[in-house]
């Protein structure tokens, strides 16, 4: 009786180490997801300053690159960001949490 408690104690705890490790993957497959898309906004926003000889304004955002479409949203659902500085600009994915800054998994992707 002793050995199959040990047995199941086992069996689970190998079970939530191996959810973990999924959840730990699946986690790191949507910052690479998300840095793949906003490598591909990124993109369109210079192919947008070869045609029209300018980067789109900050009021104008990425509605300028994707008229009539939909603007690519990161890998949590979340709307990209378009900052537009001087001769540069950035696309930003706030992150897991939607929010500025963060940590790990929350941290803000840019380009």
């Amino acid at each position: 009786m002793v050995e199959v408690m040990v047995t199941i104690a086992i069996l689970i705890t190998l079970m939530t180490l191996m959810a973990l490790g999924v959840a730990r993957a699946w986690e790191n497959a949507n910052v690479q997801l998300t840095q793949l898309t906003i490598g591909k906004v990124a993109g369109e926003v210079i192919m947008h300053r070869a045609v029209h000889g300018e980067l789109p304004s900050q009021a104008d955002g990425l509605a300028v690159v994707y008229p009539g479409e939909p603007i690519p949203q990161d890998a949590w659902k979340g709307d990209l960001q378009y900052e537009h500085q001087r001769l540069d600009f950035d696309v930003v994915s706030l992150g897991k949490d939607g929010a500025p800054g963060g940590t790990g998994f929350a941290t803000d992707l840019r380009r």
